[in-house]
């Protein structure tokens, strides 16, 4: 049986770049070593290929390497990569591998126009995820999907200082960003915050630090050249509209889930928690359809099971056509009350229309192989060079059985994937809709 999942389609936004511009390329392997050496042998290469010229500025290097990786030969790598020459910037972080065993290195070079990219730096501190009932405000605000979909979200209680925005972004006009493709340290929603009031028709495409306590001593490990940071902050890359434009799709996809019942109205609710969906009690209203389901065979009525940990329900936020534009987890439930809570940092407004999401069990092993995502096959010099960026929320021990198939494979060679980069971790990652995704087996991915 296949796998169930659910499609994110934030909006017919998408970067628009000239293709040529990038060249990328994926690495896995179960040797460390193979894999440093290859990796520095393909990355010392990108010296006797620098751009050159008066015009001509760093050319940037994203990169993400497996954390995973012995410390002999990681700090061998991260070395090569701030030993590279001037003319080029390399930016990345320290990711979490998809499977035990496997460790991944990708790197994506920018040949294009100095001019059209913007790397920056943020300094803006993290705080931690504010909790159930964070925000209780009364409201008689009817906001409709469109308004949902088409406006900036004021979230947070952060100043609109423009001095909170990176240095390098202030100089930019808002209209002029396309896109921003960052890393970032635990719990970024300032930094979030921020872009969303100051740039809010910009696509986002951001991983969040895997946490490197072990590995590093530090809470998440961010590069940009010979600077590194951990606690706090965001290194990442401003995408300047081009004059000719080639629209994408983004879309977000998320593994064994299938949703339960028909799509519904959000009639009453008060910051994270919603009180009524379609006039009627919220977590009434998910029992019920837990009950009318058979699909799940539940004997259980009461809000233990909502936040089970063996069965997980999510709440998923809809567009004028019905997709799913975001995912949150129900993280607690009153049947008493009626009310529901989740996990979401933005104010939950009337008139949305929802739909329930339940996490079904892994089947079998069978994974969702998406179009988009490039294949292993060398590609001939004739056809046009793509890239995939593609990001995942993961844990390699959540998923036994793909460690299983792992073992078969021969692990010492360097398999190698062009026009693909990407990097996982287990805080998650942000879309376009600028909320972290953080729930495991789900994965960004756009083609440039």
């Amino acid at each position: 049986m296949a796998a169930k999942h659910c499609l994110l389609k934030p909006s017919s936004l998408g970067i628009k770049l000239r293709r040529t511009y990038w060249t990328a390329t994926t690495f896995r392997s179960g040797s460390p070593q193979n894999l440093v050496e290859t990796v520095q042998q393909t990355i010392t290469s990108f010296a006797f290929s620098a751009p050159t010229g008066v015009t001509a500025g760093p050319s940037i290097l994203l990169f993400t390497i497996s954390k995973r990786i012995p410390s002999k030969f990681l700090a061998s790598l991260v070395q090569s990569f701030q030993d590279l020459v001037p003319s080029i910037e390399p930016i990345g972080c320290l990711t979490e591998d998809s499977s035990i065993g496997l460790h991944s290195v990708s790197i994506a070079r920018w040949s294009g126009a100095a001019t059209e990219l913007v790397p920056f730096t943020s300094s803006i501190r993290s705080r931690a995820s504010i909790s159930v009932g964070r925000e209780i405000l009364p409201s008689d605000r009817n906001d409709s999907t469109a308004d949902y979909m088409g406006q900036a979200h004021q979230v947070g209680a952060e100043s609109d200082n423009v001095n909170l925005l990176p240095e390098e972004l202030r100089r930019i006009p808002q209209s002029s960003i396309d896109s921003l493709v960052f890393f970032s340290a635990p719990s970024p929603q300032p930094f979030l915050n921020t872009l969303q009031r100051t740039f809010p028709s910009a696509n986002l495409m951001g991983l969040v630090g895997s946490s490197t306590a072990f590995e590093t001593g530090r809470q998440s490990t961010l590069f940009r050249n010979r600077t590194i940071l951990g606690e706090h902050g965001a290194v990442g890359i401003a995408i300047l509209k081009p004059v000719s434009k080639s629209l994408t799709s983004p879309v977000v996809k998320y593994q064994n889930m299938e949703t339960l019942g028909a799509p519904m109205r959000v009639t009453e609710a008060q910051g994270n928690i919603i009180l009524t969906l379609d006039s009627k009690r919220a977590t009434g209203y998910l029992l019920e359809v837990i009950r009318n389901s058979d699909r799940i065979n539940e004997s259980q009525t009461s809000s233990e099971l909502i936040i089970s940990k063996e069965k997980e329900f999510y709440l998923g936020f809809l567009d004028e056509q019905n997709l799913v534009v975001e995912v949150c987890r129900i993280i607690g439930g009153s049947t008493s009350r009626g009310t529901m809570a989740l996990d979401r940092e933005r104010e939950i407004k009337v008139n949305q229309m929802v739909q329930f999401i339940h996490s079904s069990e892994l089947s079998n092993g069978n994974k969702i192989i998406d179009e988009s995502i490039p294949s292993k096959s060398p590609t001939t010099s004739t056809e046009p060079r793509k890239m995939t960026l593609e990001f995942a929320c993961c844990d390699p021990y959540s998923n036994p059985q793909e460690q299983a198939s792992m073992e078969s494979k021969e692990m010492e060679k360097v398999e190698r994937v062009d026009g693909l980069f990407c990097g996982g971790s287990e805080a998650g990652f942000v879309p376009r809709h600028q909320q972290i995704v953080n729930l495991l087996h789900s994965r960004v991915h756009y083609s440039l």
